[in-house]
């Protein structure tokens, strides 16, 4: 499939640029709420980034079975059903149906482990899965399961563009779409780049964000942060070139802990590099595949780490 060359223009006047940051500067010295980016449904990482920005590139990285895809459905949740927007999901790695599922589980409040079970669901929770269905079924929510291009892929935003006016683009996997050999994986660094590249453009050029994560062995995560220097990114496979191109980056860890009995765990969102923004280490809770934010993360004996922003590094790179 050709690609779509682009339909909006790539330059802008300074006639139009400066009187939106004059809009936005208004605002600002009335004391008037600026609007960034989109929620992503975390509080606390909203505050780092300004949330899911217009043209923006997100990326987050992290080893298999870290919570990467509970923090993608949250995100989805938030922006797709608690806030009705229009988004468009690209999952190579899991057939619709049980994408879909999950979805709703997450959203519903209900484990994986809860649904295997359901004759134990309570009268309140069939009616939060039936009221979550519907709003799900009702939302503007589309997912492409299929293993595609990245060409495919900044074709199939553009045409979803034109029709529904997108607010979100996620990209799972990354590693799982189809390199120019038509076979999945990225086997050299220059594929890397122009995957990461093209995502970015087409975020630029249609003004929304893109999210993408993917499945990587990153020997930081669980760090402290006075021990590593920012922007090492050594062990981590094209750490470098992936920072070189995301405008936020994001590594994710997962850690078991007795607080929250045998299936909790605390996962740990380090994000690395926050373009023109601060940089730090954001917890959050996990119980049965459910993101919870707690007040700490602390061991019921009393031990462990606060769970609130650890000291925050130097200001990312404009």
């Amino acid at each position: 499939m050709a690609s779509t060359p682009p339909s909006s223009p790539r330059c802008f006047s300074m006639s139009h640029t400066v009187a939106e940051v004059v809009k936005r500067m208004e605002m600002l010295f009335n004391g008037d709420y600026v609007p960034c980016g989109i929620s992503t449904g975390f509080p606390q990482l909203d505050e780092l980034t300004g949330g899911l920005r217009a043209g923006s590139l997100f990326v987050v990285a992290s080893p298999p079975s870290s919570g990467r895809s509970s923090f993608v459905r949250h995100v989805i949740e938030a922006v797709g059903l608690e806030q009705n927007l229009p988004l468009l999901a690209f999952s190579p790695g899991l057939d619709s149906l049980r994408w879909v599922e999950r979805l709703i589980y997450a959203a519903s409040g209900l484990s994986s482990l809860k649904m295997s079970q359901p004759l134990t669901l309570t009268k309140g929770e069939l009616l939060r899965l039936q009221r979550v269905t519907i709003a799900t079924q009702e939302s503007g929510i589309s997912v492409d399961d299929h293993s595609l291009r990245i060409e495919e892929i900044c074709d199939k935003v553009r045409e979803m563009h034109q029709e529904t006016r997108l607010a979100l683009v996620v990209v799972e996997d990354l590693p799982l779409l189809v390199n120019e050999d038509g076979l999945p994986g990225f086997h050299h660094p220059d594929d890397v780049a122009k995957v990461l590249c093209l995502l970015r453009g087409v975020a630029r050029e249609l003004k929304i964000p893109v999210l993408v994560t993917c499945n990587q062995e990153v020997p930081l995560l669980g760090r402290r942060l006075e021990d590593t220097k920012i922007g090492d990114y050594s062990g981590f496979s094209n750490g470098e070139l992936i920072s070189t191109h995301a405008d936020q980056l994001a590594l994710l860890s997962r850690h078991h802990t007795r607080r929250f009995g045998p299936g909790g765990s605390v996962v740990e969102f380090d994000l690395v590099k926050n373009r023109g923004g601060r940089t730090d280490l954001v917890r959050m809770n996990l119980m049965e595949d459910i993101f919870l934010f707690g007040p700490d993360v602390a061991d019921e004996d009393g031990g462990g780490e606060s769970a609130g922003p650890a000291a925050a590094h130097e200001p990312g790179e404009a």
